[in-house]
């Protein structure tokens, strides 16, 4: 599968989250986001979000943020997207959806709904009336090992045996995947997908929940490995700019996502000659949240974002 995009750079990392339950102030000059209908102040807490950086997701997606309380039970508190311009957003919500949380989850959703679903991002547990929000949580992305592998640039079945149109994330010397990734379940609402970027034009080597085994719609002339031919239009992999992987929302986005794992320069890539991906040095994905009384200072902002 061929897909070319194309993108002005590579996609904006969340550099940090911090979110206050605090007086309902509400944020000057930012659009307010989709969150539950007015109810009597005296029954309500706000929501307060601030993010640096935090991806934009385009106009299929949109931000779902929820929390959940001892016994399991998830409330929704709002929807928001953001782009450069807009990363503060606030919710006036019930009290109730507030004051027995013990998690606060953020998820990447395609739909209208306030369920929860499967695909989420950052999570933390309230300790007290403090939480740290991370990938890591056992209920967004959760605990992996340190992600690895390497590819080659081959074209196995078409073209001469030294050309270098595809990307196969395999071993020559080993004849195996070469990818060390989770195995991603179905219903997880995740995919890994690989890319290649030449200039401003990035081309998917496919979507695949298993680094270990070929994709289903592969043909015979392909090594058993998550990979891609590139015939039409030919993409020489060997001169190309970086060849990397993301973690995808599980439907079908319009460019790469903001997670990437594993990223290479390709130069020297040969169909005998593997080149080592290595994790790439992006910043955490994480935050902090604070339960504060309503109108209580919000010190989670002092340090550089204020609401008005």
């Amino acid at each position: 599968m061929i897909r070319p995009l194309l993108r002005p750079g590579r996609p904006a990392l969340v550099l940090g989250l911090f979110v206050a339950l605090g007086a309902c102030t509400g944020t000057t000059g930012e659009p307010q986001p989709e969150g539950e209908p007015e109810h009597n102040h005296d029954d309500m807490l706000h929501l307060h979000m601030a993010y640096e950086h935090l991806p934009e997701l385009g106009p299929d997606y949109a931000y779902k943020a929820f929390t959940v309380d001892d016994d399991g039970t998830d409330h929704f508190v709002g929807r928001f997207q953001s782009d450069p311009d807009h990363q503060v957003f606030g919710f006036d919500t019930a009290a109730h959806n507030l004051e027995h949380a013990t998690s606060l989850l953020i998820a990447v959703a395609d739909d209208l709904s306030e369920t929860i679903g499967p695909r989420l991002l950052l999570g933390g547990d309230f300790d007290g009336e403090m939480a740290h929000l991370h990938l890591m949580h056992d209920r967004a992305l959760g605990m992996f090992p340190p992600p690895g592998g390497a590819f080659i640039a081959d074209s196995p079945g078409v073209g001469a045996p030294d050309d270098t149109n595809g990307v196969w994330f395999f071993d020559p010397v080993a004849q195996a995947a070469s990818l060390t990734l989770p195995v991603l379940a179905g219903g997880s609402g995740w995919t890994w997908e690989g890319w290649v970027r030449v200039g401003d034009a990035v081309y998917s080597t496919g979507r695949f929940l298993d680094g270990t085994a070929a994709e289903p719609d592969q043909g015979v002339a392909s090594h058993p490995a998550p990979g891609e031919n590139f015939v039409d239009p030919a993409v020489d992999v060997a001169a190309a700019d970086e060849v990397f992987i993301t973690l995808e929302p599980a439907d079908d986005m319009a460019a790469p996502f903001a997670v990437t794992v594993l990223s290479a320069d390709p130069a020297g890539a040969a169909p005998d000659t593997a080149v080592p991906l290595a994790p790439w040095a992006m910043p955490p994905f994480e935050g902090h949240a604070q339960i504060a009384a309503a109108g209580s200072h919000n010190h989670l902002l002092d340090a550089g974002t204020h609401e008005h």
